[in-house]
């Protein structure tokens, strides 16, 4: 019988938190919820449905994820946002895995599908969102800044992509949605700058031309404009984040 341990980040997420732990009954043989500054009832949540729930001021994305990821105690690790859920294919796929495929692989992806504007984008970037999230503990730890986390193999692993989406809940609104893409690029600035000794013509290119290639991209090649008017307003928000991204990377240099 193979034994997994969820592990899951969250800051006050009593909204999502009960989705994402349903989604995960049928799997987890442990639930590691890893709590930060909360003023609602998440880690009541947590605890209802019998996780260990842990205290850990910030220490960003990547960070915060390892430290999660050390507390669990299983071979088999399911690594989530609060605001994500699996959907009940990717259940039974994971189920199926662990019952037949789990020993000749280390790493299993799949894809999130992103509901925003409450739709299910289905194209553009936003679809297929191809996620690394369940792992053997000893292959993988979490690599990166305070943003854009991903997973660094420690060694040569076996990969198998199971079907069924996770389903990412993390549109509440355009405000909130705003607010998180500003604080996203300023940590990605953050990170980023150091690379620039200052504002060069190379960085003034990138500012005008990376944000029209991101539209283009995710609303033209990629058929962002099937899914309407969220798939639109996706495309523009996503290129508007890469303009932030480097118009914060030029502040910090000029305040340099």
């Amino acid at each position: 019988m193979v034994h997994v341990s969820v592990v899951i980040i969250a800051h006050n997420e009593e909204e999502n938190l009960q989705r994402c732990l349903e989604s995960v009954a049928s799997l987890a043989d442990e639930i590691i919820v890893v709590i930060n500054d909360c003023t609602d009832h998440t880690a009541q949540v947590a605890e209802k449905w019998g996780a260990k729930v842990f205290e850990q001021s910030w220490l960003g994305f990547c960070a915060q994820k390892q430290f999660a990821l050390e507390k669990a105690t299983q071979n088999w690790v399911l690594s989530l946002d609060a605001d994500e859920a699996l959907s009940e294919q990717l259940q039974k796929n994971m189920l199926l895995f662990f019952e037949y495929a789990h020993k000749s692989f280390d790493v299993v992806t799949f894809n999130r599908r992103n509901n925003y504007l409450h739709r299910w984008l289905k194209h553009g970037d936003a679809y297929p969102d191809k996620v690394v999230r369940l792992f053997r503990k000893e292959a993988v730890r979490w690599s990166g800044g305070n943003v854009h986390e991903s997973i660094t193999y420690l060694s040569k692993v076996r990969i198998k992509h199971l079907q069924g989406d996770l389903l990412h809940y993390t549109f509440k609104n355009l405000e909130t949605t705003l607010k998180k893409q500003i604080l996203y690029a300023q940590l990605f600035a953050k990170d980023k700058h150091r690379q620039y000794a200052a504002v060069n013509f190379s960085l003034m290119l990138k500012i005008v031309f990376d944000p029209l290639w991101g539209f283009a991209r995710s609303y033209f090649i990629k058929a962002g404009f099937l899914d309407g008017i969220p798939g639109l307003i996706y495309a523009m928000q996503r290129s508007m984040y890469i303009f932030l991204k480097y118009a914060f990377m030029m502040e910090f240099l000029l305040k340099t």
